[in-house]
């Protein structure tokens, strides 16, 4: 058998001895009102006693014989006893823990909401995505190589755009856009402050395929991904001369023309 002599204030760092249904505990009373008294059964097999008590802290560990003498571990002189080994005074540690519910706490509170706005750009990156009139677009297909134009996808609107998404881009008049994360931004300009696109496309519910295209005035158009189809000449011919391709609009549905 072990046992210790511990401070009050050390008995929340003997916690893991709770699980253990042989330890018991004496409380502090008149004689040593600055200690308790903690004992059990020696390890049944690996570890000593001795090198499983060294894991805590303790004002001395003992061996205790079956008649009470306590003798500190390495020595063959008994220091003193431990108090009457059948008290009923000797409690179990574990019912002796009482667990404690937190106090309620209030949910923190959400940030202020921060404006987002276009600054100039700190480092070059290419463009995935450009904006021109689906005329002009219809014209570079119609002299592009079948190969390179189906590495792109393309959507147009009412008004005679079409936004050609891809790599590498047709080399025409237009406005450049960067895409990362489903978000395009003008060529040249970054989001300030600088957040995440795929934190901005998780704000603006987007899914895989669509695009949020921001102008260089701040405004946001989304394109979802069913209104893009595969460049082609005969689409890009089509969109130009009868407006038979799937459209975009500000508010991100599709729209027949």
């Amino acid at each position: 058998m072990w046992a210790i002599r511990i401070q009050p204030g050390d008995l929340p760092r003997l916690a893991p001895l709770r699980l253990r249904a042989d330890v018991r505990l004496w409380p502090a009373d008149a004689e040593e009102p600055r200690s308790y008294w903690l004992r059990g059964d020696d390890p049944a097999e690996g570890e000593s006693a001795e090198a499983m008590l060294r894991r805590f802290p303790a004002l001395a560990r003992y061996r205790v014989a079956p008649d009470g003498l306590a003798t500190p571990f390495g020595c063959a002189v008994p220091e003193c006893s431990v108090p009457d080994l059948h008290s009923p005074q000797w409690a179990n540690f574990g019912d002796w823990w009482q667990p404690r519910v937190q106090p309620a706490a209030l949910s923190a509170e959400p940030p202020p909401a921060v404006a987002i706005r276009l600054a100039p750009a700190q480092a070059e990156r290419p463009a995935g995505a450009v904006l021109l009139g689906a005329s002009a677009w219809a014209r570079f297909a119609a002299g592009c190589p079948a190969h390179r134009l189906d590495r792109l996808r393309f959507a147009a609107d009412c008004t005679g755009r079409a936004l050609v998404v891809g790599m590498p881009l047709p080399a025409v008049r237009g406005d450049y856009f960067v895409v990362e994360d489903r978000v395009a931004l003008p060529a040249g300009w970054q989001l300030e402050p600088a957040i995440p696109c795929a934190l901005l496309a998780e704000r603006l519910g987007l899914r895989r395929g669509d695009i949020a295209l921001i102008s260089p005035d701040g405004t946001c158009e989304r394109i979802a991904a069913e209104q893009f189809v595969v460049a082609s000449r005969s689409a890009a011919r089509l969109t130009a001369w009868h407006g038979e391709t799937p459209t975009f609009d500000p508010d991100g549905g599709p729209e027949a023309e």
